[in-house]
């Protein structure tokens, strides 16, 4: 069984999703980027996740969001279901679009650890190989702080679908900095990577794809770089010793506390609570779970 995932409200979260078979079905063009500027709005909208920055590569889709309410579950699902059946219906396809694993969730606990993932989500185009800065990345990518209104794709959006809708990339709230600090960091930040890639490739020799040779790539084509399988996913990024043990131990106590209430529950024990954090059991099947701790 899947461990479970510990859910709270107003968690800040690296999130990724990959393609199956690592095939390039998110391979930028206008409709792609707008079919996902669509669904991001649409899924913000319903589950109220804020968004700090975004890109959709060719293989793999990165977000930083802040899980205002507790709802990332509801949110990578309604993104993922509506680009998957969009994709298919743009291209032809009836096969699964995302591999079968489940998204990938990386906590980030504090200012440096967002700054750093939402630097990395912008510079991951460059640090690919593919184009010399973020902007020239031709998919849809969005890392500072703006807003969009996109008309409703002509495909797969049914009638009860607004006709448009607005995605918003935002500083993230309540942090030490000012906005005027965070954007200053961040430039710096995202210079720092994208210098760095270009340097790499300089060193082996290589030179980037270009945004024209990304867009005529086949959806078909699969990614040859290596990649590591079956690795460890991690939960959280924590420079500080501190707050990893800090966090691992509130994972461990979560998932303890966890694993007991299940047993209960299968033991044919309804009245059982399960820990705070607990989204499946609740959600779907009405278990009862315990409030937060007083702080």
């Amino acid at each position: 069984m899947a461990l479970p995932r510990r859910i709270v409200r107003g968690l800040r979260y690296l999130l990724t999703r990959r393609c199956a078979y690592r095939t390039f079905r998110l391979r930028p063009s206008d409709l792609t980027t707008q079919i996902f500027a669509y669904a991001l709005a649409v899924a913000m909208a319903r589950t109220g996740v804020e968004v700090h920055a975004i890109c959709v590569m060719s293989d793999h889709l990165h977000i930083v969001i802040t899980d205002v309410e507790g709802r990332v579950p509801e949110f990578m699902r309604e993104l993922n279901r509506s680009t998957a059946k969009a994709l298919n219906a743009s291209q032809g396809q009836w096969e699964n679009v995302w591999a079968a694993e489940p998204y990938d969730a990386v906590v980030l606990p504090t200012e440096e650890e967002l700054l750093d993932k939402v630097a990395y989500v912008a510079a991951n185009p460059v640090a690919a190989g593919l184009v010399e800065t973020p902007d020239a990345w031709p998919g849809f990518i969005q890392w500072k702080a703006s807003m969009g209104e996109v008309s409703k794709p002509r495909i797969y959006f049914g009638e009860s679908a607004p006709e448009k809708a607005t995605w918003r990339v935002t500083v993230p709230r309540g942090m030490r900095w000012s906005d005027e600090e965070w954007r200053s960091r961040l430039k710096s930040r995202v210079r720092s990577l994208v210098d760095r890639a270009r340097q790499r490739l300089v060193r082996e020799g290589r030179s980037f794809l270009g945004a024209a040779a990304v867009r005529a790539q086949s959806f078909a084509k699969r990614a040859t770089s290596y990649e590591e399988k079956r690795g460890i996913v991690p939960q959280f990024a924590a420079r500080s010793r501190t707050a990893r043990v800090r966090m691992l131990r509130t994972l461990r106590t979560f998932r303890a506390a966890y694993r007991e209430a299940l047993d209960a529950w299968r033991g044919g024990d309804r009245s059982v609570v399960f820990p705070h954090g607990t989204w499946w059991m609740r959600v779907h099947h009405g278990a009862s779970v315990w409030p937060p701790l007083e702080t």
